[in-house]
């Protein structure tokens, strides 16, 4: 038996979740049996050997069928049909695939950004890998690992805000005081986590210099919903209480219209990070990931070398 392709296996998960979340080994272990995968096969390691190919490519498929909105991810780690997911399996489960997915509004939005999404003649998936199919995309190679990386990278982001929204408050302010630190604000042992009741309004604090002249005030708000003008003054009018000029109001959510307005006309210095920004950041200064494997090192010649 050859190990499944992400998009043979996209269905088959559909339907597991069709009425209740499970988990995604619970997945991978159900759609092992389901395709009678062999013990070799079941453990069968992708390049870097970090995960099993079975693994992977369930978790690619759920990905994929979440951009279109077929699926959800209610909480880390679980998988659960969307109302969407199951009007579409009722009513049209040829187009939960590859070729299908094309035709949902919300994953042509986000294939926007990445390489073109895969045609009806062609899915773009190669011996069960994610990749460009072949004959319908004329980018340079270079230009195809690009938006490889980046699709990579966004759902690596991706992954690590659902993390956050995971954790507990408290553990998210300490994420916010790691961060800034990775960042070069203050040296290890400046960050304090406050974030209980007499704490002025604020969750943290770091000390730009040893004698602490110079601090920064952190705000974190775990939130799903948008935040509004009102935390962003309550913010503004903690710092006033503190005697401080420097803030940092981190949010998993985004920032509505006026509360960034609200940041912009304060006579304090107020930088906003949205949840966006936030696992972009995290990602780029290594805080909460790690590198999957060997690094990919893309080489060219040399000119110098061959010039006479």
């Amino acid at each position: 038996m050859v190990i499944p392709s992400m998009d043979e296996v996209m269905l088959p998960v559909v339907g597991l979740v069709l009425n209740e979340a499970m988990h995604y080994k619970e997945c991978v272990r159900r759609i092992a049996d389901q395709f009678a995968l062999t013990e070799e096969e079941r453990n069968e390691l992708v390049p870097s050997g970090k995960v099993t190919r079975i693994q992977d490519r369930v978790a690619w498929a759920v990905n994929h069928l979440s951009k279109a909105g077929i699926v959800e991810r209610p909480r880390r780690g679980y998988v659960l049909a969307t109302p969407l997911g199951r009007e579409t399996l009722a009513n049209h489960p040829e187009r939960i695939n590859l070729r299908g997915l094309p035709q949902f509004p919300m994953y042509r939005e986000w294939r926007r950004g990445f390489s073109p999404p895969p045609t009806a003649e062609e899915p773009a998936i190669v011996n069960g890998d994610v990749a460009v199919a072949q004959g319908t995309d004329e980018r340079p190679p270079r230009e195809r690992l690009d938006a490889a990386y980046s699709e990579l990278n966004a759902a690596l982001r991706e992954e690590a805000l659902l993390a956050i929204r995971n954790l507990s408050p408290e553990f998210f302010e300490r994420i916010v005081i790691s961060l800034l630190q990775a960042m070069g604000y203050g040296e290890a042992g400046t960050g304090r986590h406050l974030g209980k009741s007499g704490d002025g309004g604020v969750d943290g604090l770091i000390k730009q210099d040893p004698l602490g002249l110079d601090i920064i005030y952190l705000q974190a708000k775990r939130w799903e919903s948008q935040v509004g003008a009102g935390a962003v003054r309550d913010f503004i009018g903690a710092l006033d209480g503190l005697g401080a000029d420097k803030g940092v109001f981190i949010t998993t959510s985004n920032f509505a219209h006026p509360a960034m307005e609200a940041a912009d006309r304060s006579s304090k210095h107020i930088r906003l990070i949205d949840g966006e920004e936030l696992t972009r950041l995290l990602v780029e200064y290594n805080v909460g990931v790690v590198q999957d494997g060997e690094p990919l090192v893309v080489k060219k010649i040399d000119e110098n070398y061959f010039s006479e």
